[in-house]
């Protein structure tokens, strides 16, 4: 595990792993040698104080992607015909987007023409075409741009069916 993701802090190397297990741990250890950095002083005390003293923004920052999660779900049924979304209950980020029902031959260039960045799903395993993954995690500004430019692509006139 690593506070990078949650406490917004990556670059600093501190990832960690808790192995009980000592004959485990002796393979996990060799198998590291010299692929895996050591901690720094300053990422030892920036792990420290995101674990010691961060609990309160973690809990303002999930509140906050909460409320990026209700908006999407409720702009994208609202707004977005075609495009249907299943609400993440993990803790998480980032939105699964079914668009078959646009069928779109290229759904990640129609999106990218219209200018929004969308991760193709079967990157991730999903069919052709069939999904798109977007990522929440930001100010609601942006994600009410990004949800308004969708809405427009969505509307656009669409290329050809598969």
């Amino acid at each position: 595990m690593a506070p990078s993701k949650t406490y917004n802090i990556p670059g600093f190397g501190t990832s960690l792993a808790i192995i009980p297990d000592a004959s485990l741990r002796a393979q996990f250890l060799q198998a590291t040698t010299g692929i895996v950095a050591e901690v720094n002083c300053l990422g030892y005390t920036a792990c420290e104080a995101a674990f010691r003293h961060g609990e309160p923004w973690r809990q303002a920052l999930l509140a906050y992607l909460r409320g990026n999660r209700d908006f999407i779900l409720d702009y994208t049924a609202r707004e977005l015909p075609g495009v249907r979304i299943e609400a993440p209950v993990e803790a998480t980020y980032l939105a699964w987007l079914d668009v078959t029902a646009l069928g779109l031959k290229d759904p990640v260039t129609h999106f990218e023409h219209h200018g929004v960045g969308l991760s193709d799903g079967r990157y991730f395993g999903a069919e052709p075409g069939s999904h798109l993954r977007l990522n929440f995690g930001c100010t609601r500004v942006t994600l009410a741009e990004a949800l308004a430019r969708m809405a427009q692509a969505v509307a656009a006139d669409r290329p050809p069916l598969r």
